[in-house]
């Protein structure tokens, strides 16, 4: 697969199509956005206005230095499979992160094209370095530069889910994945963090029309943990942020641990019908 950096995104602010220049995308409109020396575009205005960045550098280095352990490659493979009878033209990731099951998933199958955003440019650059196949761009996953009906496979793991953009984005028939914590994701972990406050994790919500589930599937292992990968595996989810001092304090006297991992993924198909 060739490397598809312009070729499919749209312009946030007119929505016409990107062409490629020697180091922009620009529209037929004279909207230019530079494409970085990593290999990726800035296409969020949000980000520009000062909102939401997504995961900050910190975040990010922890997840790269937690996944290239292989502890969630039973996730990554479970994912593939979910994704293998419907693997087909172009594939695409909202809040794709450094981009790690995007690229399981790409790899896995021929796809003509694929894309990946997310509102973090710390986590889009390691993704574009990482593999300069896939066209990823900084972008909010509620205003996606990907033109309408574009899409035949979009996921979305761990990741808000615009029901209304995910449509808009996905071609009639086509397929939205996404993956969630089951209800006891990490037990041991946050019963050490939280003890006796500890609660399961609430179900995944239904999404509305034009969506309807089509699967639905546990991915669940057990896999001891050292005590310096906890550490980064708390640092790479909203615990940080959550969690308070006294409660974080008590990863120093874990150690090693034994925890459960548990995911739901889930696949909707998209109803027929043609976006106006």
């Amino acid at each position: 697969m060739e490397k598809s950096i312009g070729t499919g995104w749209i312009c946030p602010n007119c929505g016409a199509a990107l062409r490629r220049e020697p180091c922009a995308l620009r529209c037929g409109n004279g909207h230019s956005f530079d494409i970085a020396k990593e290999g990726y575009v800035n296409l969020s205005l949000s980000a520009r206005k000062g909102e939401s960045r997504g995961d900050n550098a910190e975040m990010v280095r922890a997840r790269v230095a937690f996944l290239s352990q292989g502890y969630y490659l039973p996730l990554a493979q479970a994912l593939r499979d979910a994704v293998a009878s419907y693997a087909n033209g172009t594939l695409a990731e909202a809040g794709c992160g450094w981009g790690y099951y995007l690229d399981a998933v790409a790899q896995a199958y021929p796809w003509d094209a694929v894309y990946g955003t997310d509102l973090s440019k710390f986590a889009i650059k390691v993704a574009a370095k990482r593999n300069p196949k896939i066209a990823y761009a900084v972008a909010n996953s509620f205003s996606l530069p990907l033109a309408t009906g574009g899409v035949d496979v979009l996921l979305n793991v761990f990741s808000p889910i615009a029901t209304e953009e995910f449509a808009r984005v996905v071609r009639p028939n086509g397929v939205l994945v996404t993956v969630t914590p089951d209800t006891w994701h990490l037990r041991q972990l946050k019963y050490a963090l939280y003890a006796d406050r500890t609660r399961p994790n609430p179900p995944p919500r239904e999404l509305p029309a034009p969506w309807r589930a089509e699967s639905d599937r546990v991915c669940a292992f057990g896999k001891r943990v050292g005590a310096r990968d906890l550490e980064q595996l708390v640092h790479m989810t909203p615990y940080l942020y959550k969690t308070g001092k006294e409660d974080l304090a008590r990863l120093d006297g874990i150690g090693d641990l034994e925890t459960d991992f548990a995911f739901r993924i889930r696949v909707y198909r998209r109803d027929g019908k043609t976006v106006d």
